[in-house]
C-alpha cells in the first residue's frame, strides 16, 4: 500500500512538472517571424501581458483609399497591379529605384462607408503569398479604368517645399510667378494637376533653385502644360 501510494505521488509530481515545463514553451498558432520582443530573460510573465509579436509571412495585403467616383469602378475579386517599395510618395522619374518587382494582387474588400476625412473608400488588396515584404512598407496600386483627359505637367517643373507643391507660371510680362498647385501621384514623368493651374498657361520646365517669384525669364525656356491620361493610384499598406 505504501509503495503504491508513493508511486501515485511520484506520478502526480511528474505530471505537475510536465505541465509547468509547458509554461516555458511559447507556440504560435502559425509559422511566422518574431517582429517585436516585449520582455527580457528573467522578467516575470503575467497573464494577459504580451511577450512578443509574431508576424505571419503569408497573407499580406495593401490598403489604399480611392476617391468616391473611382471607387465605383472597382469590384471585389478584380486583379490589381501593385508596385511595392520603400518610399511613400515617389515624385518623379527614377523613383522606382530600390523597389521590389511589381506583383498582381486581388481586391479582397471594399469599405461600405466613406471616410469623412479623405472622402474616399478604403480598399484592401490581397497580395500573393510568395511576395517578400514586411508590414508597414508602402506600395502603389494601379486600377484599370476608362481613359479620361486630365491636365498634366512634367515632374521636373514641380517645386516642393515640405508639403507644399508649386510651379512657376510665366505671364505676358515674361516674369515667373510662383503658383501653388494640388497634384496627384506622378505617372510616366508627368503629374496630374488637380487644382491651381489652367490649360494653356505657360510654366517653367526646370526651374533653377535661384529662381524667385517675379524674376524675369526667357519664354523659350518655358513649356506649356499638356493634357494627359490620368490614373488612380497610391496607398499604405
Amino acid at each position: 500500500g505504501a509503495a503504491k501510494g508513493g508511486l501515485e505521488a511520484a506520478n502526480a509530481a511528474a505530471e505537475a512538472a510536465r505541465v509547468m515545463a509547458t509554461y516555458a514553451v511559447l507556440t504560435a498558432p502559425f509559422a511566422g517571424v518574431v517582429t517585436e520582443k516585449l520582455v527580457e530573460p528573467g522578467n516575470m510573465a503575467s497573464p494577459g501581458v504580451p511577450l512578443m509579436s509574431v508576424e505571419d509571412t503569408r497573407g499580406f495585403r495593401l490598403e489604399t483609399r480611392v476617391d468616391e467616383s473611382r471607387a465605383a469602378l472597382v469590384s471585389v475579386g478584380e486583379p490589381v497591379d501593385v508596385a511595392l517599395g520603400a518610399t511613400e510618395e515617389p515624385a518623379g522619374p527614377g523613383d522606382d529605384a530600390g523597389r521590389l518587382p511589381a506583383v498582381t494582387g486581388k481586391v479582397s474588400e471594399i469599405a461600405r462607408a466613406l471616410d469623412p476625412g479623405s472622402h474616399a473608400f478604403l480598399i484592401k488588396i490581397a497580395l500573393p503569398d510568395e511576395v517578400s515584404v514586411r508590414s508597414g512598407m508602402y506600395g502603389r496600386a494601379r486600377f484599370a479604368g476608362p481613359a479620361r483627359q486630365a491636365l498634366a505637367v512634367p515632374v521636373s517643373s514641380l517645386v516642393r517645399h515640405g508639403q507644399l507643391v508649386s510651379v512657376f507660371v510665366v505671364g505676358e510680362d515674361n516674369r515667373a510667378r510662383m503658383r501653388l498647385v494640388n497634384v496627384a501621384a506622378a505617372d510616366g514623368g508627368r503629374a496630374e494637376v488637380l487644382a491651381g493651374l489652367d490649360a494653356g498657361e505657360t510654366i517653367v520646365l526646370n526651374p533653377p533653385p535661384a529662381l524667385t517669384d517675379g524674376a524675369p525669364v526667357n519664354r523659350r525656356a518655358a513649356v506649356a502644360p499638356a493634357p494627359g491620361a490620368g490614373a488612380a493610384e497610391g496607398g499604405r499598406r
